[in-house]
């Protein structure tokens, strides 16, 4: 077993023999072939392992090591289990994810083209990266609603709990409609708040509007007329 071992090797133990493993130590040297370990304790450094088999002779074998001892196999079968495990526990885990997923209750429709490209500001976090991907297809959709002129189609994306909705759709299609037909920026800034956010759209013309967003059941919504940005 120990000529087996490598440093970096956990070594688990059944500690007085009480029926599983209950601590563990790290093989932090090795010499003529004999193992030595490292536990938390700061006078259990580079012990060797065999004082601690010995020390555990009352417990009996657990293959394939002696007395309550079991050092973590490194070889290429056990590696290869291992690696099939965590690629077994990531798939279920994607699987999970892609089931609870929420989708929007809004969609891009093929016309008309919309001309947008969205990205985060500048920043040394990536909430706004984040924020930028979620919210890509609302600000998608935003703009092509603006291009239509409904503003009842348009007041369909503002958060459900918001009043005057429709006025305010109204509103921002008058400045901002015949501006949409034309390539757009938009620049996601650095949220505040979680599930809160504030985006800059960019026109041709060189006008510019911001734009508050915010998701509820993880759904991203235009904060657009009257109402508080968190759900009552």
């Amino acid at each position: 077993m120990q000529k087996e071992a490598k440093v970096g090797d956990v070594v688990f133990f059944n500690w007085g023999g009480r029926g599983g493993w209950d601590h563990a130590g790290v093989d932090t040297k090795m010499k003529n072939g004999k193992a030595y370990v490292s536990a938390h304790n700061n006078n259990r450094l580079n012990q060797r392992l065999d004082t601690y088999i010995r020390s555990q002779g009352n417990v009996g074998e657990h293959p394939p090591s002696h007395s309550g001892v079991v050092l973590m196999p490194r070889t290429a079968k056990a590696r290869w289990l291992i690696a099939v495990i965590v690629a077994f526990c990531v798939a279920v885990g994607a699987l999970v994810w892609w089931s609870k997923r929420v989708e929007a209750p809004y969609a891009l429709r093929d016309t008309p083209e919309v001309r947008l490209t969205v990205r985060a500001a500048a920043s040394d976090y990536p909430q706004a990266d984040e924020v930028a991907r979620e919210a890509e297809l609302l600000l998608e959709v935003y703009v092509q609603r603006l291009q239509n002129g409904d503003a009842d189609d348009l007041a369909d994306i503002g958060a459900p709990w918001y009043t005057g909705r429709e006025a305010a759709a109204r509103d921002l299609i008058s400045k901002f409609g015949a501006q949409a037909r034309h390539p757009v920026q938009a620049v996601v800034a650095d949220p505040v708040t979680p599930g809160l956010a504030s985006v800059e759209l960019r026109y041709g013309n060189d006008s510019s509007q911001t734009l508050d967003l915010t998701r509820d059941d993880g759904v991203w919504w235009l904060a657009i007329g009257d109402g508080d940005p968190v759900r009552p």
